[in-house]
């Protein structure tokens, strides 16, 4: 009984090994690199490593690590001339995003430092009245809180709500301090956060603020038939198409649906006055 070639060859496997060195090309020249990259080989005839006999078009893939190696972690990238050390997360003006393109870092770190400060009012909490907390926690963990929150409030929700838990504690130490007064509630963090948004998109689509006029999102094509809602669809404006939820929680993809609904439900965009706006909007 003869059997063929083919049934006695080993299975394809996979075999996976560190790039030797993931900051620099083929022609010797160091480039920057946001993560650690795995050369991966995927080729009938590999096992262990080891090729039994000549490979045929191997393929390679570039797939990136769970964690940087360190060898990485000590290496510095020439950008122009000048030497960069390699970081996981980079702070622009006090924000800071990791090697993803995403907040999720800075998210925590606000809620730890939110939280830290709001335990050093907690502790002197004893010598002042409901309305001393209140001013204390609007002045010292509000606005770290509210520090450019349009930029990171793309974070996943699981992040965004440490910080509503935050508001809790702090609104909790006020109704303590008047027991026999019905609870104050603070204006939810969201909220706040859609509010600056719409004004942010009211400044640019309608008070025509030159600074925001690369976020100001096109108006849609006109109407080729009279429908209900053919008034309003000129005032609104294109939502770009999003295959990811980070994307959908992007500034310009939620507020611009924010916008739409606003256009279509109420007539606040007609004011000319921001004043007036923001007031409608938070009414």
């Amino acid at each position: 009984m003869t059997f063929s070639s083919s049934f006695l060859r080993p299975k394809p496997t996979l075999m996976t090994a560190p790039l030797p060195s993931p900051a620099t090309d083929v022609t010797g020249r160091t480039r920057c690199a946001a993560s650690t990259w795995h050369w991966t080989t995927s080729s009938p005839g590999v096992v262990d490593g080891r090729s039994t006999w000549p490979l045929t078009k191997p393929r390679l893939y570039l797939s990136p690590a769970g964690k940087t190696s360190p060898t990485c972690q000590h290496r510095t990238y020439e950008i122009e001339g000048r030497s960069l050390p390699f970081q996981r997360s980079i702070s622009i003006l006090g924000v800071e995003f990791d090697a993803g393109l995403t907040f999720t870092s800075h998210a925590r770190r606000v809620a730890k430092n939110s939280a830290w400060r709001l335990s050093c009012v907690q502790r002197i909490s004893d010598l002042l009245d409901a309305k001393g907390v209140e001013v204390l926690y609007k002045s010292q963990v509000c606005p770290l809180m509210e520090y450019s929150p349009l930029t990171w409030a793309s974070c996943p929700p699981s992040y965004l709500a440490t910080l509503d838990r935050v508001q809790r504690r702090a609104q909790r130490l006020v109704n303590d301090k008047r027991p026999h007064h019905a609870p104050d509630y603070f204006q939810p963090l969201q909220k706040r956060r859609d509010v600056a948004g719409l004004c942010v998109m009211h400044k640019a689509l309608n008070l025509h603020t030159p600074r925001l006029a690369a976020i100001k999102l096109p108006r849609p094509p006109p109407p080729l038939h009279s429908t209900r809602v053919v008034s309003h669809r000129q005032e609104q404006v294109t939502v770009p198409f999003s295959r990811t939820e980070h994307h959908l929680r992007s500034f310009l993809l939620r507020y611009g649906r924010l916008w739409n609904q606003l256009v279509h439900q109420t007539d606040l965009h007609h004011h000319a006055s921001l004043q007036d706006f923001k007031r409608g909007v938070n009414s």
